[in-house]
């Protein structure tokens, strides 16, 4: 009920969405129920952790990417490749993503650089880092 209301008022943020790494073995949602969600409830600003859903990216690159949603970057670092971020990136748009980090579980510099190592615009990076943000308060 609270998820319903929260998407009523457009504030939502995901939260445990996939895989916790405090509790590995428990998958909590996958690329196909957020869809599900996206299509029955149909918010205007859904904010995903982990850039869809944690290590499960090639089902957000064929499920979810391009549907509106906000993708974030914590904890994504150094598991997904260089190349499929930026396929990401460029299916959902440099729009849609926010920079993020988990901390202590990654550390901030190393998340920033990994964004500013990759093969993107100036643009889009700024997108990414702040303006994104800016555009959803």
């Amino acid at each position: 009920r609270r998820f319903a209301k929260a998407c009523k008022y457009h504030i939502l943020k995901s939260r445990f969405m996939l895989k916790d790494y405090g509790y590995v073995t428990e998958i909590r949602c996958t690329p196909q129920r957020i869809l599900d969600v996206a299509r029955d409830l149909k918010p205007k600003r859904l904010v995903m952790a982990h850039l869809g859903a944690n290590s499960m990216w090639y089902d957000v690159e064929k499920t979810i990417c391009g549907l509106g949603l906000y993708f974030d970057t914590a904890f994504i670092n150094p598991r997904i490749s260089d190349e499929q971020l930026v396929r990401i990136i460029r299916a959902n748009g440099a729009d849609k993503i926010l920079f993020a980090t988990d901390s202590p579980w990654n550390d901030q510099k190393k998340d920033i650089d990994f964004i500013e190592r990759q093969n993107i615009s100036t643009e889009e990076k700024s997108m990414i880092f702040s303006k994104n943000a800016l555009n959803l308060i």
